[in-house]
């Protein structure tokens, strides 16, 4: 699981040209493997957007690195700089597979299920 987080150029102008160029190249570019679990805007203190950041389910760094940087967004230069950190995930509530098996007894067997269908897939 990683985290990406991308911050845009700060020029506006050539922001908006690009975006407006390449909106529909990534929309249809992200819908092909979109691992998305949480997206979100980053907005500076007077509510501007000035980045974006999201977690997601790609298992590998070479994943990770495709969905980013061949993103038609990423290759047009929309981006000041990209940030990839691996993570774990971990949810209290004990609804997300990746969650440590203690915080419920029986939430290890519902984590064994998911990763013996996730073996039958492969």
């Amino acid at each position: 699981m990683f985290m990406v987080r991308r911050m845009y150029i700060p020029d506006r102008e050539k922001f908006q040209k690009l975006w407006d160029e390449h909106e529909a190249a990534h929309r249809a570019f992200a819908k092909d493997d979109n691992r998305n679990i949480v997206l979100t805007v980053l907005k500076d203190k007077d509510g501007n957007p000035i980045g974006r950041c999201g977690i997601n389910l790609f298992e590998t760094w070479d994943e990770v690195n495709h969905y980013v940087y061949d993103d038609p967004f990423t290759k047009a230069g929309m981006f000041a700089s990209v940030e990839i950190h691996q993570i774990d995930l971990y949810l209290l509530d004990g609804t997300f597979d990746r969650a440590p098996a203690w915080f419920e007894p029986t939430f290890r067997e519902l984590q064994a299920e998911r990763r013996a269908k996730a073996a039958q897939k492969k």
